[in-house]
């Protein structure tokens, strides 16, 4: 079983705060479920198994991916966030939407590369949102977490919340797997937003999930030896 350090949790959450304009992000979500035997994480545990195939073909679309994103080192704790170039840098700076990161360590015990969902709400009324829904024609995906902030930066109210882990896994696929279709979100709290995220959005999301695979992302890094249940 293959699970993160301490040390590169740390990492990514200083590479979402310098992406700030204002306040430091918060701790990040742990990457590692608590229940195996959750159903919404059934067929994750059967798509998402190690990847197979050959070293030539992957490095070749790894490649043709890489162009497409924006890497950030941090010399401190030797890490590489790989961003989409269609985000913005800023939080405040995509508006409403959901912004995907992923995350490499140089530490040889954390190999392996991490995902991670920031979902964001720009608006003028605070909403204090935890939890959402995102729905792709009958299908839906329901997650929470209470990793987030809320501030105001440029006269607008800003929401975060950070998914990480199993979580950050299930929204990413049905989204990458939406193909044409519309995906809609909802973010609820005292209040609720519905939007339907942009097409640009959803296929950067897309080409994080794939770019996650092709680093040797899978199910079994969410799992530690002892649970069994890969």
């Amino acid at each position: 079983m293959k699970s993160l350090t301490s040390f590169v949790l740390v990492a990514w959450l200083c590479v979402w705060a310098a992406c700030s304009q204002t306040s430091p992000e918060p701790e990040r979500p742990s990457t590692t479920p608590t229940d195996s035997s959750d159903a919404k994480y059934a067929s994750l545990k059967k798509d998402y198994r190690p990847l197979t195939v050959d070293d030539s073909t992957r490095k070749k679309r790894m490649a043709e991916l890489a162009v497409n994103f924006v890497r950030t080192k941090d010399s401190f704790d030797k890490t590489t966030t790989y961003r989409e170039k269609t985000f913005s840098e800023y939080t405040d700076g995509n508006g409403t939407t959901i912004v995907a990161d992923l995350v490499t360590s140089d530490s040889s015990t954390s190999p392996d590369p991490s995902l991670y969902l920031g979902l964001r709400y720009v608006g003028k009324e605070w909403i204090f949102f935890k939890s959402c829904i995102i729905m792709v024609g009958d299908r839906q995906v329901y997650a929470s977490s209470d990793f987030g902030k809320q501030e105001v930066s440029n006269g607008h109210v800003v929401e975060s919340m950070l998914l990480g882990g199993a979580d950050a896994l299930a929204v990413a696929d049905i989204i990458a797997k939406a193909g044409s279709e519309p995906v809609k979100v909802r973010l609820r709290g005292e209040y609720v937003e519905d939007f339907t995220l942009r097409p640009a959005h959803q296929k950067a999301i897309a080409k994080t999930l794939e770019l996650w695979r092709l680093m040797g992302g899978s199910w079994e890094d969410f799992w530690t030896v002892s649970t069994g249940d890969h």
